[in-house]
């Protein structure tokens, strides 16, 4: 099917029905439901749009009423779920490089979020940001890639039971969510941690520096280097750069924020009718991302400067204040000032956590 967005490996779609059958949920009827070719579920090495993979599960999540899809899922997706990326991954020598590589793990196979390796004094790990507006659903594939995750770092490191190290005073690891606490936390807590916060700035799996070193029981050079090797030759190309990430990147820059579908359009040496183009075949809008980095830059100057909420409201192109309180409060369900107010702080403020960006040449 023809994207100009993003791909998911059909490894992953898959993993869901075997697991949904499973749970005895008949997959068939969404597949049809989201134009799923009976043909492309028989390959493993190919991968569906996006917004197909989204939709799928979102509409599962709905229609049979189980709020708790991600984890029950994500549950099921072990290293060998992410092909040769998972067999990279788990043959690195240390955690620390093993976090990194999932990072390109997720951009490149698992692209349902956007993921970015960040390291401070005292943590590193992953931060998980949407993409594209996901509302009700980002919880849903947030829990999908944290459980993905932990299974990961529990396979390689299987004395370390719940987050901590066993025996050790080692500080344990952290899942941090942006959202509120669901009416299943139990799960979240059988499932992943007890050491769940709900209600932080953002979504991440913080890990003690103290394991920065660990190493992996599955370390070896030679096929850790040939793993690496054949999980960048299956790359797709929509997912090395495409178009929702192009758009996000003028959008993000401090000259491009406020700018029009056509001045991107422009920066992008395409047509406004080429970008609405590309963007309709990845299933969102222009608007869909123009709203969602103004939401996240509202997060951050509300939760890390003292601007006023009339400055932040004028900065983010906004007529007045009160413009600014209605979307926010559509948003995220309270107002600017109630946000400022009651959020729970991650533990190292967005200035003080480094982010790095993990690239590597294909």
């Amino acid at each position: 099917m023809s994207s100009s967005g993003p791909l998911i490996s059909n490894t992953y779609m898959l993993n869901a029905i075997s697991t949904l059958n499973r749970n005895r949920i008949t997959a068939e009827p969404y597949l049809m439901k989201h134009g799923f070719e009976p043909a492309s579920l028989c390959a493993s090495d190919y991968f569906h749009p996006f917004y197909q993979f989204r939709d799928f599960y979102t509409s599962i999540r709905l229609e049979e009423s189980i709020p708790d899809l991600g984890l029950m899922l994500g549950s099921e997706i072990d290293f060998t779920v992410h092909g040769m990326a998972g067999f990279a991954v788990i043959s690195q020598q240390t955690l620390f490089e093993s976090v990194k590589l999932m990072k390109l793990l997720f951009q490149y196979r698992l692209p349902v979020l956007k993921v970015i390796f960040v390291e401070s004094e005292h943590y590193f790990g992953l931060r998980f940001e949407e993409m594209v507006p996901l509302d009700d659903s980002y919880s849903l594939f947030v829990e999908l890639v944290l459980s993905s995750v932990n299974n990961i770092d529990n396979f390689m490191f299987p004395n370390v039971k719940g987050s901590s190290v066993k025996g050790s005073s080692v500080e344990r690891s952290q899942f941090r969510l942006s959202y509120s606490e669901p009416s299943y936390k139990n799960k979240y807590v059988s499932s992943l941690s007890e050491n769940v916060l709900f209600d932080c700035e953002h979504c991440e799996y913080l890990i003690p520096k103290e394991r920065k070193l660990n190493t992996s029981r599955f370390y070896d050079p030679v096929s850790s280097e040939l793993f690496l090797k054949y999980f960048l030759s299956e790359i797709p190309q929509e997912n090395k750069i495409n178009i929702i990430q192009q758009v996000t990147a003028v959008l993000e820059s401090e000259e491009g924020m406020l700018a029009d579908q056509w001045t991107v359009a422009k920066h992008l040496d395409i047509s406004a009718r080429t970008l609405r183009r590309k963007l309709n075949e990845s299933g969102v809008s222009y608007q869909d991302i123009a709203y969602l980095i103004k939401k996240k830059k509202a997060i951050d100057y509300l939760l890390n400067s003292n601007l006023s909420i009339a400055k932040i409201s004028n900065v983010l192109g906004f007529s007045d204040a009160s413009g600014f309180t209605k979307s926010f409060k559509t948003w995220l369900g309270v107002t600017p000032s109630q946000y400022r107010t009651g959020k729970l702080p991650t533990i190292n403020s967005t200035k003080k956590m480094m982010l790095v960006e993990c690239e590597v040449v294909a």
